[in-house]
């Protein structure tokens, strides 16, 4: 009967074994679409802060090339 009782034993820890990587396994699901959705907001912050940089960028040059007008402007008054 010794026998028996391990094998009962053996089988309990087996279903404990399973639940408990069913458990997990869950667990890492959630974690992956946590981390998912994360990844997500990230590229889009990223592609936001691209587009500000861009138009910043664009607006530095159009001031760039306004000031210079401007100085050229300046010039050809004195030269008058």
């Amino acid at each position: 009967m010794s026998w028996m009782r391990d094998v009962v034993q053996f089988l309990r820890t087996i279903m404990l074994i399973e639940d408990r990587i069913d458990s997990l396994a869950e667990q890492h699901k959630e974690l992956a679409d946590a981390s998912s959705d994360q990844d997500l907001r990230l590229t889009r912050i990223e592609a936001q802060f691209d587009l500000l940089k861009a138009i910043a960028a664009s607006s530095r040059k159009s001031d760039r090339g306004h000031q210079l007008s401007e100085i050229s402007d300046r010039e050809e008054k004195r030269k008058k």
